[in-house]
Parts: C-alpha cells; sequence; structure tokens
C-alpha cells in the first residue's frame, strides 16, 4: 500500500494527540498524587481500591461504635467504684454499731450517717452521661430511682443497650437499675431503719457483704469489657494503617516516576510536533529531486 503524505500527517495527529492526553494524565496524576483518578486509569487497581476503602470504612464504623461504648462503661465503672465505696462506708458504720454499747442519741447520729449513705448511693443511680441516665435500661430521659421516705422506687425499664463492634459481635454496655441496686438500698434502708430504731443488735451486716461482693462483681465485668474494646480497637486500628498503606500503593503516585514519564512524554510531544512541522514543508519540489 502507497504511504502518502496525507496518511503521514493523520498518524503524527493520531501520536500528538495520544501524547497530549497522556501528558494531561500525568498533570492530573502529579496534581492530585494518585495514579488511578478514575476505573479507567486502571481497572483492576480501582477495583481493589474500591473493596479497601470499603472495609476502612467499616472500620471506622467500629472505631466509633467501640469509643461509643467505651464512654458509656468507663462513666458506669466510676458510679460503680462510688457505689462500692458507699457500701464498704455502710459496712464499717454497721460493724462499729454492732460491736459497742452506744446510748440512742449516739445510735441515732449512726442512722444519719446511714440514711446519708442512702441518699448517696440513690445519687449514684441515677447518674448521668451527657444528660442521659445511666442506669435506666432504654428509658434514658427518666430518672431512675425516686425515694418515697421508707423505700426506693425503679422508674426505668430492663432494656440491654448494645453496640456493634464488628461482623456479628455486639456488646452489652449498660447496667439496669434493676439488676444491682434493689439489694443496696434495701440493705442501706434497712441499716437506716435499725440504727433509728435502737437495733444495733439485728443490724444487715451479711446483706451488706452480699451487696459489696455484687457490685464488686459488676464492677470487675465492666473492667472485663473495657479491656476488650481497648484490644478491639488497637486491632481495628492496626488494621486501618495496614489498608491505607496497601491502597497507597495501589493507587498513589510514585513522583519521580511521574515526572520521568511526563518529561519523556513531553519529548515525544516535541518531537511528533517537529515532524508534523516537517511533513507539512513537504512540497511537489521535493518529490521531483
Amino acid at each position: 500500500m502507497r504511504v502518502t503524505n496525507r496518511m503521514l500527517l493523520e498518524m503524527v495527529q493520531n501520536n500528538i494527540s495520544r501524547t497530549s492526553e497522556r501528558m494531561g494524565a500525568i498533570h492530573s496524576q502529579l496534581s492530585t498524587g494518585k495514579r488511578v483518578n478514575v476505573p479507567s486509569d486502571d481497572p483492576p487497581a480501582a477495583a481493589t481500591a474500591l473493596a479497601l476503602r470499603a472495609s476502612m470504612a467499616e472500620n471506622e464504623q467500629y472505631l466509633r461504635n467501640i469509643e461509643s461504648a467505651k464512654e458509656w462503661l468507663n462513666a458506669t465503672e466510676v458510679c460503680l467504684q462510688d457505689l462500692e465505696d458507699t457500701m464498704v462506708q455502710a459496712k464499717t458504720l454497721a460493724v462499729r454499731a454492732a460491736n459497742g454499747t452506744w446510748d440512742q442519741q449516739q445510735l441515732q447520729s449512726m442512722a444519719r450517717q446511714a440514711e446519708a449513705l442512702l441518699q448517696q448511693a440513690i445519687q449514684i443511680g441515677n447518674s448521668t452521661l451527657r444528660g442521659d441516665y445511666l442506669f435506666s435500661g432504654f428509658k434514658i430521659d427518666t430518672e431512675p430511682f425516686t425515694f418515697s421516705g421508707t423505700s426506693v422506687d425503679y422508674q426505668g425499664d430492663d432494656g440491654s443497650m448494645v453496640r456493634t463492634i464488628g461482623r456479628g459481635i455486639h456488646v452489652t454496655v449498660n447496667i439496669t437499675g434493676s439488676s444491682v441496686f434493689p439489694g443496696v438500698f434495701e440493705a442501706l434502708t434497712t441499716l437506716t431503719s435499725s440504727l433509728s430504731l435502737g437495733q444495733n443488735t439485728t443490724l444487715p451486716l451479711a446483706e451488706l457483704d452480699e451487696c459489696i461482693d455484687e457490685v464488686s462483681s459488676a464492677h470487675g465485668e465492666i473492667g472485663a469489657k473495657i479491656k476488650r474494646l481497648d484490644d478491639t480497637s488497637q486491632r481495628y486500628s492496626a488494621m486501618q494503617v495496614n489498608l491505607a498503606s496497601v491502597l497507597s500503593r495501589a493507587v498513589d503516585l510514585d513522583f519521580a516516576e511521574g515526572v520521568s514519564e511526563l518529561t519523556a512524554q513531553e519529548t515525544i510531544y516535541k518531537a511528533a510536533l517537529a515532524a508534523a512541522a516537517r511533513i507539512n514543508q513537504t512540497s511537489l519540489l521535493d518529490y521531483l529531486k
């Protein structure tokens, strides 16, 4: 087939167009720092990047859930520690009252101390986090405990607040007021009543011990959950770093390589322009020589 000047010129123009497009793509890569800006740049790498970003977004949501859970659990842990301290004080008071010969006035003074501990326990039970009651179950906008003067009534429910920290992995972050506090209030109410009546031989020593053990057990369970969440959070954070590294290798641009390729494409572009100019300058006399 005879190759004409027009055919040569079209070939050169096509090369100039492709080189120009490639230079534009490299400029885009250099400006964004990404080797893959649209799927057509590298379809397999784009698919890999899509999957990696989906995994990172999922992990990021789990990390947010974990932080939310830890915030609630940490607040609960502080309350249980305070409640445990309160019950230890109540037990110390009961032992002191039971092991001495006290007159009515002294027992009344101890009764007031016991009542103050009861009020302190109620206050702990009505603790909030960001305006939400910690021990009301699902009824986070309802104060869980009210004191009628003779008994403490629970106004919450038994709802379990659950956070998802992985695929199919859930953790309950709350303790309902009906699970730990009733025994506490009953023991403190009995202690207050017995001391008020001067009955220091029938104090609820065993009940107070049971309450301390129960609160301590709940405290330990909360601590174990916090530890589990800390470990899970560290694992997800490490995974995020690894996924980010893989994503970078898939789509990020090697700047030195990008600049080198741009220089090469510019050289090719200039050569193609020179070739096109030379073809355009060819005249009939050139063919007659």
